[in-house]
């Protein structure tokens, strides 16, 4: 028999009540009854009920009977003791089924359990981490960059949960624990096995607490009038990709056979590329796979909301404005359903940064804006335009020339993934039950992104172009606002464009 199961003498147990799971705490949800269980209480509350009743019953017919026994003679009670044992033979049945009932009902509705014993919490601070080497690949930043980090993006000394529990923990820990669990992607219970203790079911209030903070701060940094903060650098992003597009030359072969040598030449004055634009995707499960039935047509349609036929699978699409410098301007995310040129027509963004922009001159009266490049997809339009269609031999140039360039948002997006192993965690992104919250979390990764490129050139060296400081990108005295729009009120509002 094996004994390693078995409770230990010395161990401290918990004994209590089970309830029902929705009036149970999420922290204590494995002592609750499940739905089953609450029906077998029932059946057993109804038949206690019912062997009481049956128990009355033959008391009192039992008390009947010696009642009227004692007015009648010997021979009326003869007869009766054989009645009266068969009753008392079926009240002692009834009791012990009353019994047995009993047990059954307090094995179903208590329990006894061990305390669970979870290692102490751990490695909570910046100042317990060991060296940079170890930081970095922990965390994706040194030490110093995580002061710097935690100083810009104003976290509180103490976060403290809304709920009744009231739950409270520092600033500090919310980054570190929301950072490796970001990073790395791991479960909490592996969290609180290997790296940071405590009890796991409590990290994702951090988790939750870190990432709503940073999505309510900061949203206009990445969306609504994100943009407007980059308009002073437009022309020397233009300049940029103008320096790098004219740089060297082409070996084209013509439709003659002979080979040259072609050097791509635009005026400045006439270039309009300021940044690329393109869409990428984060799969997700089937929203409420495998309880769809043939009369559920509302939940196909929720499926069929998310699912694009592309991919083959469903999902969310985030439309991304990337900018020379290594910054990611603009996010909006939506359904995966839509295509790139649909998502950037329910976005807006050609409309809003007519808004913003100064035309770079006119044609016949037309104004001709600065334009972000982005692949065949999309529709070409004020400020958004796309390869030469059907091009001649010097436009053909001129496309695989852009599309050398406009390899760089293909290479952020690459690391966004890398980077946040989370959003490769298919299976936790559940959006019929967290979809607000799975976009909140795709959102703060692409964030802190931005926060990577802050510290580090590799992105933007190309076209010798600096990223801003995390000083100058998240600078402490801006007056930051209370909270990101609700869902449900992000619309387009004249002069400004929320994402």
């Amino acid at each position: 028999m094996d004994t390693s199961n078995l409770p230990v003498e010395d161990e401290i147990t918990v004994e209590g009540f089970r309830t029902s799971r929705r009036s149970t705490n999420w922290l204590y949800r494995g002592t609750a009854m499940s739905p089953s269980r609450e029906m077998d209480v029932e059946d057993l509350q109804r038949h206690i009920l019912d062997f009481e009743a049956i128990h009355a019953f033959v008391a009192t017919t039992l008390a009947a009977i010696m009642i009227r026994t004692k007015q009648r003679g010997i021979v009326a009670i003869n007869r009766v003791h054989k009645l009266i044992s068969s009753l008392h033979l079926s009240l002692s049945w009834i009791h012990c089924y009353y019994q047995f009932c009993c047990l059954d009902l307090e094995d179903k509705i208590t329990f006894v359990h061990r305390i669970r014993r979870f290692p102490p919490p751990a490695q909570r601070t910046i100042g317990e981490i060991p060296d940079d080497n170890v930081s970095f690949s922990t965390y994706g930043f040194v030490i110093d960059e995580l002061q710097l980090l935690k100083r810009h993006l104003r976290l509180p000394q103490q976060f403290t949960t809304p709920d009744r529990r009231g739950f409270s923990f520092t600033g500090e820990e919310a980054l570190l624990i929301s950072l490796y669990h970001l990073r790395n992607g791991q479960p909490f219970t592996q969290l609180s096995e290997e790296k940071f203790g405590g009890d796991p079911r409590l990290y994702t209030y951090y988790v939750r607490e870190f990432v709503n903070h940073v999505y309510n701060k900061f949203y206009h940094k990445l969306s609504g009038d994100s943009m407007r903060q980059w308009l002073p650098w437009i022309d020397s992003f233009r300049e940029a990709i103008w320096n790098i597009l004219l740089d060297g030359v082409v070996n084209v072969r013509l439709s003659d056979g002979t080979n040259i040598d072609y050097q791509v030449y635009i005026p400045f004055e006439g270039f309009r590329v300021f940044g690329w634009l393109d869409d990428t995707d984060l799969p997700t499960t089937r929203p409420r796979a495998g309880i769809i039935t043939t009369d559920d047509q509302e939940l196909r349609d929720v499926q069929r909301a998310f699912y694009n036929r592309y991919f083959r699978g469903h999902g969310l699409k985030a439309q991304v404005v990337h900018l020379p410098n290594g910054m990611i301007g603009s996010v909006y995310i939506c359904s995966q359903r839509h295509n790139d040129n649909g998502v950037q027509n329910l976005s807006g963004l050609n409309d809003y940064l007519v808004q913003i922009l100064q035309p770079l001159w006119h044609n016949q009266s037309v104004p001709i804006y600065p334009a972000l490049y982005g692949d065949g997809i999309f529709a070409t339009l004020a400020t958004i335009i796309k390869p030469y269609q059907q091009p001649n031999e010097i436009q053909a140039i001129i496309n695989t020339r852009f599309s050398s360039l406009r390899e760089d948002i293909e290479h952020k997006f690459s690391q966004v993934f890398n980077i946040y192993k989370i959003l490769r965690a298919q299976h936790r992104h559940q959006l019929f039950y967290n979809a607000e919250w799975i976009r909140k979390q795709f959102f703060v990764c692409l964030f802190l992104t931005n926060c990577h490129t802050c510290f580090s050139e590799s992105r933007n060296r190309r076209y010798n172009t600096r990223a801003p400081t995390i000083q100058r990108h998240l600078p402490l005295d801006e007056e930051l606002p209370a909270a990101a729009p609700e869902l449900d009120t992000i619309a387009r509002a004249p002069n400004q464009l929320i994402l």
